[in-house]
Order: C-alpha cells, then structure tokens, then sequence
C-alpha cells in the first residue's frame, strides 16, 4: 500500500510541475507577444510556450531581444527572464553590479568612480576614464542605479538586463527596454570634451563637478570648453571645486585663493592646497606676500609649511627671524621649502642661519626628500662646519642611495669651495668678512634676495 501510495504521490507531483510549466510558460509567451507588439518586434512562439521570443529593430534603429535565459543544468540550473538592447557604445565601456569580489576585479581591473557616492557603492564601471565620466550625467545615473540591482550590464556594446524567473508582465517587459533605449541614448555622446564641461558646470554632485573638471584639465587642458569650466568653477559653491578651477586659472584665479587661504576657519587641506596653487601676477604679488607672511604665523603646522613652499616658489621674502621659530616646528613639507628658500641666496650661510639648517637635519630621520634638500642647500652654501653631519647622514645600513649620494656630494662641494684637494683636510671659514651676501631682515628663494 505504501508503494502505491508513493508512486500515487510521484505522479501527481511530476502532473503539477507540468501544469506549472505550462501555466508559466503560457503566461511568459503571452506577455512575449505582447510586448513585441508593443515594440514593433517580430515574436517567434518556439516549439515550446517557455522558448518564446521576441526580436527585431526598433524604432530608433536598435536591435533588441526579449528571451529565456538559461545557465547550469540539472538542479543547478536557473532560468531568467532577458533583455538585450544594442547601443553605439564603445566596446570598452562596461557596467556591472559593485560587490562581484576577485572575479569582478578580473574583469574590471580599473574600476572607476565617477564622484556619486551612492551610485559608485552600487555600480562598477570599467573603459576610458574621460569617456566614462562625460557619459554619466545625473540623471543617467538614476537610471542605472534603479536597474543596476536587478542584474543590468553593459559589456560589448550591448545593455543586458537580466532577472530570474520568467516575468509575465508584458508592460514591465516593454517598459524595461524602453528605459534601456533610452539610457544608450543619453550616454551616446559625440563631444567628450563638451559632455565633461556640461557635467562640470551642471551636476548636482559636488564630487561629480569636482571629478568632471579634473578629468578635463588632465585631457581637455587647452579646449573651449575647459576655459569655460574654469570660470564656472571659481564660483561653485563647493570649495574644492573652486580650488581646482582657480588653481588652473592662474592669475585670475588668485583672488579666489587667496581668500581661501586667510581663512582660518578653511580646512586644512585645502588652505595648503590654495597657498601652494598661487601663481605670480603683476597686479596681485603685493597681495601674496601678505598672504603668505599671515599664513607663516598660523598655529597649524601643514599651513605654515604650504605657506613656506609658496614663498619659495614664488620669491617672497621670509624673515630669518620667522624662519627661525619656524624651522623648530616644520614638517618634512616645511623643510624642503626652508632648504629651498635659503639656497637662493649669495655665499656661505652665517652660523646661525647653518645651525638652524643642521638642526632640521638632524630632526628629519627617514624623511629622504627633506634630507635630500638640506644636503643640497648645504652643498651651495654650507661651510666646514656642516661636514661631521653631513658624513653622518651618509652612513647606515638603511640610509637611501640617493640621501647618501647628496650628502657626500655636499662634503665634496664644500672641500672644494674651501680650496682642500685632499680629502679629510681641515678648513676654517671667516665669518668675521659679514656673509656679506645675507642681511639679518629677510631671505628669499630669490637669487636677487637677501637673507
């Protein structure tokens, strides 16, 4: 009784999972059908109701295909409702749900953010980076995010959509591959350059504009449309927009950082960023140099060190006495720019002023740039009195090549500037002649600057 009962019951379940694919499939060929009269597509029924398809061109020239999609076999197989919409797209550009993991880094090695927070947490994106950003305006944007989670990709030139199980609504079919038209469409632009500046001017992103305008002074520096991006920039209301435009705008961009750069209540980092962007302009100099010397006074350390490397860029004088109380508190950014800053000036450097460059030395363990610069800067105007540290930094096992190279080319320098022809001479330099070339009010990265 118990085998009758059993093979009763297998035969009802093997009757129901029938009807069910036939139920399934009947509903899935009608919503088919349906939207491939919706579209102007041909619908090909197939042999069975759950194979048929719709395909053909559409109104505006792109081929689509509505179909089953299977993948695996057996008890691993899954079935999907797609849709494929072709697209004049660069075969490159691909798009995909963010999260795939390895495999998804294998495929897209250079994944790309466009700014969007909310939209590159959901989307990996792969191709050319200026032609990925100029086509992903806001809005096109929403389209993908909405769909993206419902298995969109773009790979090859061609949109697929795909969801598992076969969806029998023909209005949701049809209204999927009008979106994915409608999606090719917007992101079929013909003008990088002029999509990159409207993005930069127009998105409702501050990290978008900031991205688009960045990616135009990188690849699109000399365009029209650049020019005009720029001016836009310097007055966005995000700030670090403004600071990009006005650092590419040269002097007409001065004011804007300038401004930026008096603020103490400014961050940090852009504050150092706009000190370090000022360019040299006729009518704005004397305003730099107030800039600047407020700037030399801040109680933050990464401004007073962005303060020094735009004085030594541009030749405004330092006072010594500033560059004094400075130096005990300078970072490796602060430095470089010190070393800079008095390599500008004429003869040996007087004591104190060589004190102060030899105590930075000292301090700057492992910093091979700041290390590098006061070898360099001691090795134009040091004196035998540099040579002991100078022969420190250019020992240890882990020392850098080139730190002990700019340290023994300074030995070297000041040897011969001393007139020793042999090595480990001793010399004495007379500072009582005034190191005439220094003045104790100022110095300059200048090379017509007094110390």
């Amino acid at each position: 009784m118990s085998r009758v009962a059993a093979s009763i019951f297998f035969v009802a379940f093997c009757l129901a999972a029938v009807v069910r694919w036939l139920y399934v499939g009947r509903r899935w060929a009608e919503a088919v059908k349906e939207a491939a009269s919706s579209l102007g597509l041909s619908y090909d029924g197939g042999a069975f109701y759950d194979s048929a398809r719709a395909s053909g061109v559409l109104s505006d020239g792109r081929q689509a295909t509505i179909e089953k999609h299977t993948t695996g076999s057996g008890k691993n197989s899954k079935t999907y409702a797609q849709i494929t919409v072709s697209t004049d797209l660069p075969t490159d550009l691909k798009l995909s749900r963010a999260g795939g993991g390895i495999f998804s880094k294998l495929i897209y090695p250079k994944d790309l953010d466009v700014g969007d927070a909310t939209f590159d947490d959901s989307v990996q994106l792969g191709g050319r980076d200026a032609e990925v950003l100029a086509r992903l305006d806001r809005e096109t944007r929403q389209y993908l995010v909405g769909l993206i989670g419902q298995g969109l990709t773009l790979s090859n030139g061609n949109f697929v959509w795909r969801r598992i199980g076969l969806n029998h609504d023909a209005g949701r079919l049809t209204s999927i591959t009008n979106t994915l038209r409608t999606i090719a469409s917007r992101m079929e632009i013909t003008d990088v350059a002029a999509a990159l500046a409207r993005n930069a001017r127009e998105d409702g992103v501050a990290g978008v504009r900031l991205a688009c305008l960045r990616m135009l002074l990188t690849h699109f520096r000399g365009h029209a449309a650049s020019s005009g991006a720029i001016a836009h920039g310097m007055t966005d209301p995000d700030v670090c927009v403004r600071v990009v435009a006005a650092s590419a705008a040269g002097a007409d961009g001065f004011e804007v950082l300038a401004a930026l750069a008096a603020d103490p209540a400014a961050d940090t980092a852009l504050r150092s960023r706009a000190l370090l962007s000022m360019r040299e302009g006729t009518a704005t100099q004397g305003r730099a140099v107030a800039v600047i010397h407020v700037a030399l006074s801040d109680p933050n350390t990464a401004v007073v060190d962005a303060a020094l490397s735009a004085a030594s860029v541009l030749g405004v004088p330092v006072p010594s006495t500033r560059l004094a109380a400075i130096s005990s508190t300078a970072g490796p950014a602060g430095a470089v720019a010190i070393a800079r800053i008095l390599r500008g000036g004429h003869g040996p450097m007087r004591p104190e002023t060589e004190d102060l460059v030899l105590d930075l030395l000292a301090g700057m363990k492992s910093e091979d740039d700041a290390i590098v610069a006061l070898c360099t800067t001691l090795s134009v105007r040091g004196t035998i009195r540099a040579v002991p540290a100078l022969d420190e930094a250019s020992r240890g096992l882990t020392t850098a090549a080139r730190v002990k190279d700019a340290a023994r080319e300074a030995v070297a320098s000041i040897h011969s500037r001393a007139g020793h022809s042999e090595a480990g001479s001793l010399a004495v330099v007379d500072h009582s002649a005034g190191d005439l070339a220094l003045s104790d009010h100022a110095v300059s990265a200048s090379t017509a600057g007094t110390e």
